[in-house]
C-alpha cells in the first residue's frame, strides 16, 4: 500500500535466486520519468541490500552514469529527451560491462525492441514484483562471471 510516495508492507515474495550475501551492495541507477515507479522500485531495490541513485530523465541518468561506480542500470524505454533506448545503447557502448535492465509499457514493440536492446534484459510494465526482483539479481549474477 502506498503511504506519502512510500511503499509499505513491502512483500519481497518468492526470488529464483538468492539474495545477496550479508554487507554486498550492489550501486544501481534507475531511470524512469514516473516519480511513482522511482518511488517504488528504489524501495525494492533498498529492500533487496542496493544502493539507488534514481534519475527523472534520460540526461539525468546518463549524467550520473558518467560519474562511474554502478554494477546495474535501470531505465524506463519510453521518456521525453533521451530515452531509455539511447540511454542502453550509450552505457553499452562504454564497453563497462554494467548490466541494462529496460522497462516498457508497450509489450507490442517487445520483439522490435529485443533486437535493438541486444544484451538487456527487457521487461513489460506492469512489472510483477518477483520478475523485477530476478532479473535484478540474475543482471548482478552475470556480471559476476564475467568479471
Amino acid at each position: 500500500m502506498w503511504s506519502r510516495g512510500h511503499w509499505t508492507g513491502l512483500r519481497m515474495g518468492r526470488w529464483e535466486g538468492q539474495a545477496m550475501a550479508e554487507g554486498e551492495s550492489r550501486r544501481v541507477l534507475l531511470i524512469d520519468d514516473d516519480r511513482w515507479v522511482r518511488a517504488l522500485f528504489t524501495d525494492v531495490l533498498v529492500a533487496m541490500g542496493c544502493q539507488v541513485d534514481a534519475a527523472a530523465s534520460g540526461e539525468e541518468g546518463l549524467a550520473l552514469f558518467a560519474r562511474g561506480g554502478y554494477q546495474l542500470v535501470i531505465t524506463d524505454l519510453e521518456m521525453a529527451g533521451v530515452g531509455g533506448l539511447e540511454v542502453a545503447h550509450t552505457v553499452q557502448q562504454e564497453l563497462s560491462g554494467v548490466p541494462v535492465i529496460v522497462m516498457t509499457g508497450s509489450p507490442e514493440r517487445l520483439d522490435e525492441l529485443k533486437q535493438h536492446l541486444h544484451g538487456c534484459t527487457v521487461l513489460t510494465k506492469p512489472v510483477r514484483l518477483p520478475d523485477f526482483q530476478n532479473a535484478v539479481l540474475r543482471a548482478f549474477e552475470g556480471a559476476r562471471r564475467q568479471n
